[in-house]
């Protein structure tokens, strides 16, 4: 497809932009493909599309923190008509669930969990409310991305929401400003940024020190 480009014939020695790219085109030639070592292909591209031999990861992954549920069971769920799930069981890397997801039930999986059998969706954390499930069960409560605040990063609102008492939102560090703490119902509540090395920064410093002191 040709690019519509307005070419300027004012000054004097100029050329036109399609003349001057068909100069460049007759006398440079395609670089010729090459074999090279693993190590020595950063920066280079590669000359023909590259098929891997087995699939990686081989199981069927979840790609975020959230629920594996049955899509069917959350199609119509909306803020305002929100889908109630009984939580059957948890899921984590390295360690999957090993019973299978029923219609009315979810399991909690963690970013690079497998996949539950019986399931063929997974909600992210952030889009659901199954903190009321968790609340019975938990000394503490830790959240994993959409501390922020903008309009993709809805635990805080979701918590405010919810009524929680938020004793503080960013903390004068880098990585891991995004922190936030509070109570809910009279539980510690962290919500820890989404970055890996925010997230692991927030959490060695600040949510892991004081309930192991």
């Amino acid at each position: 497809m040709k690019a519509d480009y307005q070419e300027i014939d004012e000054g004097e020695g100029y050329i036109g932009y399609r003349e001057a790219r068909q100069i460049i085109e007759n006398h440079i030639q395609p670089l010729k493909a090459e074999i090279a070592a693993l190590n020595q292909c950063a920066g280079r591209i590669v000359a023909a599309d590259l098929v891997v031999r087995i699939s990686y990861p081989s199981l069927n992954v979840s790609l975020k923190d959230g629920y594996a549920v049955k899509s069917a069971d959350v199609a119509l769920a909306s803020a305002q008509n929100p889908k109630v799930l009984k939580i059957r069981g948890f899921a984590f890397a390295g360690h999957g669930f090993d019973g299978k997801v029923e219609s009315g039930g979810a399991v909690c999986v963690c970013s690079g969990a497998p996949v539950p059998a019986g399931a063929d969706a997974v909600v992210a954390a952030e889009f659901c409310e199954a903190l009321e499930k968790q609340w019975h069960y938990s000394d503490a409560i830790l959240t994993s991305g959409g501390a922020w605040g903008s309009h993709r990063d809805l635990i805080i609102d979701t918590m405010n929401r919810l009524g929680w008492q938020k004793l503080f939102h960013y903390v004068r560090m880098g990585p891991g400003k995004g922190v936030a703490f509070g109570l809910w119902r009279n539980r510690p509540f962290f919500c820890l940024p989404g970055g890996p090395s925010s997230n692991r920064m927030a959490f060695l410093q600040l949510a892991l020190p004081a309930p192991t002191r």
